[in-house]
């Protein structure tokens, strides 16, 4: 996969999933983590980059990048 600038995934390297669109956000819980949105809503799902609300950690960050991970949840 091919990613742009602003983290979407190039057309012409991007997998058919239908409506699902490939966002890479920058690196969180580990450096190259993916998420993936469905087309023209507001949903999606951030894998491990996102915590529950509960959560009282956020796990085992041996692959983390600290310093960007909110920025990065937050894209």
């Amino acid at each position: 996969l091919t990613f742009a600038a602003n983290g979407w995934v190039e057309p012409a390297t991007a997998p058919n999933f239908g409506p699902l669109k490939v966002f890479y956000p920058g690196p969180g819980h580990t450096s190259d983590n993916i998420t993936v949105g469905i087309d023209g809503t507001d949903i999606a799902f951030g894998g491990c980059l996102i915590k529950d609300s509960k959560a009282k950690s956020l796990g085992n960050l041996g692959d983390a990048d600290t310093e960007h991970y909110a920025a990065s949840a937050r894209a």
